[in-house]
């Protein structure tokens, strides 16, 4: 992370794009720090930039072309939950309806490695031997996300998680990778579950709105005045703003149904209450997590865990946080090549963990991987992200790469 000098404390601006505006037309949003302060602000911390990708050919026109420095990665393949990237050339759809991809959408991880940048790879690579994987191609680690969705400590709501693992433990997990659901146009992966927005009777009866507008699209209005539509608003609301109707079929509001799955659905008059619309990860990876696991010579042929251990610290004066810091081997060729600490952050972990992270790395250098170089009352970090240690927990770990209880 990079200190700024205080005299780049400037408005800044980014252009927006607006659907329907011609080339000489320019809508910007504007940010001005001191404003934002109510007077001159503090000295600034640039939190690094991890643009999320697809390809070698974005990761490399971000890298150099973008009007900001880049600082790494996340090369995020057609597993992963949440959205997707499209297939690279003309959209096919499977027999069950769902984009299909191939070898042009694997990413040249070689060409992306060539622009000196770090990288973490992203989709189907919570365990072992796809972390093993991911470092032997140059990657400085991975990305999880479902894995945590369904741990303990995750916001989301607990008889989801319930719900969801049971279906997981019997194999009847089903993720479908909707090309249409979302507003935004990209592929967006739906858990199937009855009483939730995956299930076409349950959404037939939603009432549309859109009343939290995340995912809503600027478009240009008569007088070059700036307007905002989602395709999964009521369709004659969004038509009035000029919208196609084509555009609304089979939309979802992904906004409030991700709410939902917090515990923070809304409820409309009359006591309708909004449901969960779950996402996640291709269930492969679901049922490796939850159930069966494969033998040990195939998950760690090339990573060794030695101890795991949870932190729960305070943040900010909240303590409701916790790390899970898992000590590894990395093995090649029967030697050992490096020890060192993977953090694996609870979901919910606040804004600015990075810096929680690095302060933690710091402390874990040289690595033993037999204690913890600090207890309780450890600060990790200061002004304006203050984390202090609460408790220390050993955990017992498990082979396959899942903490035991």
């Amino acid at each position: 992370m990079i200190a700024l000098p205080s005299d780049q404390r400037q408005i800044v601006e980014l252009r927006l794009d607006v659907q329907g505006a011609g080339g000489s037309d320019e809508f910007t949003t504007r940010f001005d720090p001191n404003s934002f302060c109510g007077g001159e602000a503090p000295d600034l911390v640039r939190p690094d930039f991890l643009a999320i990708v697809s390809s070698a050919t974005l990761a490399n026109m971000l890298a150099r072309k973008a009007s900001g420095r880049v600082n790494g990665f996340v090369v995020e393949g057609p597993t992963a939950g949440g959205h997707n990237a499209p297939p690279r050339g003309r959209l096919q759809l499977s027999v069950e309806g769902e984009p299909v991809y191939g070898d042009r959408d694997v990413p040249d991880l070689e060409a992306i490695r060539a622009l000196g940048l770090p990288f973490w790879l992203a989709g189907s690579y919570a365990e072992p031997a796809r972390l093993a994987e991911a470092l032997r191609l140059g990657a400085a680690g991975v990305q999880i996300g479902t894995a945590f969705a369904y741990c303990e400590e995750s916001g989301l709501d607990h008889e989801l998680k319930e719900r969801v693992l049971a279906m997981s433990r019997t194999g009847r997990v089903r993720v479908f990778t909707d090309p249409i659901a979302s507003p935004t146009g990209f592929p967006f992966k739906v858990l199937q579950m009855e009483d939730t927005h995956s299930d076409p009777t349950t959404y037939e009866k939603k009432t549309r709105i859109c009343d939290l507008g995340y995912l809503r699209q600027a478009y240009k209005k008569p007088g070059a005045k700036l307007g905002w539509r989602c395709p999964a608003e009521p369709v004659e609301d969004y038509v009035r703003k000029g919208g196609d109707e084509e555009d609304t079929r089979g939309r979802k509001c992904v906004c409030n149904g991700l709410m939902a799955n917090i515990g923070l659905g809304q409820i409309r008059r009359g006591g309708e209450q909004e449901k969960p619309l779950i996402t996640s990860g291709d269930p492969p990876l679901t049922r490796r997590l939850t159930g069966a696991r494969p033998p040990r010579e195939v998950l760690v042929p090339q990573i060794q865990a030695q101890g795991m251990w949870s932190i729960a610290y305070s943040w900010n004066g909240r303590a409701s946080n916790t790390v899970t810091v898992l000590s590894t081997r990395i093995v090649r060729n029967s030697s050992v090549e490096t020890t060192r600490p993977l953090f694996l952050p609870s979901c919910g972990i606040p804004v600015g963990c990075g810096r929680l992270h690095r302060s933690l790395l710091s402390r874990f250098h040289p690595w033993n991987s037999n204690e913890l170089p600090f207890g309780p009352g450890t600060t990790l970090c200061s002004w304006p992200f203050h984390a202090r240690v609460l408790q220390v927990r050993s955990d017992p770990y498990q082979v396959g790469g899942t903490p035991g209880r």
